[in-house]
């Protein structure tokens, strides 16, 4: 070696060259893909993360809702379905469910999810929001139309019936009393139609 062939000095030869140009080249293709990688991962954790964060809110706000309510068996069947739908649609792709949310949107769904555990909290959303509506022990069956309910501060509630009477309860097995009333009157007609 001479004396001008120092480091970082000197001639390289062509095929010495191409090959540096090829792995720099591919490197540098290596690294923007990682880039890329980290980019559509992180907008995945975003996106699932807002999915989240936006149902949640929703569902939170159900559960305030329910525990400001009267309790009725009504209410809770409305407040249960109307979870159901909010997690409805976290799972499908429109949320969580959406398949370019990658694994981000898999464990979106896993963490929260029956049986799943949100990391650093020991819960999911049935165990916090579904099951303190499902499995509330102050519900009461669904009052007489016209009805007042009071909820002390307690939990005791207090149902007044309308003005004039008692009333028929708005209610009973799950059907209410309009229908069924008009349900006998119809039963009744027909057998006493055929009886002349």
């Amino acid at each position: 070696m001479g004396a001008g062939a120092g480091r970082g000095v000197g001639v390289i030869d062509p095929v010495t060259a191409s090959f540096i140009v090829k792995g720099v080249g591919m490197a540098i293709a290596g690294i923007t893909a990682w880039i890329r990688g980290i980019k559509i991962r992180n907008a995945q954790k975003v996106g699932a993360t807002t999915d989240a964060n936006e149902a949640e809110r929703k569902i939170q706000e159900l559960l305030e809702a329910w525990n400001a309510s009267a309790k009725t068996r009504s209410e809770q069947v409305a407040a249960l379905a109307a979870f159901d739908a909010i997690w409805a649609w976290l799972i499908s792709p429109a949320g969580c469910g959406n398949a370019q949310l990658g694994t981000a949107g898999q464990r979106c769904i896993s963490e929260r999810s029956a049986g799943g555990t949100v990391p650093g909290t020991g819960g999911n959303w049935f165990v916090w929001y579904r099951d303190p509506i499902a499995h509330d022990p102050n519900v009461i069956p669904d009052p007489a139309a016209g009805s007042t309910i009071t909820r002390n501060p307690d939990g005791t509630v207090v149902v007044t019936p309308p003005a004039g009477g008692a009333g028929l309860p708005g209610v009973v097995a799950g059907i209410p009393i309009s229908l069924l009333i008009a349900g006998a009157a119809i039963v009744l007609a027909l057998t006493m139609g055929g009886k002349r």
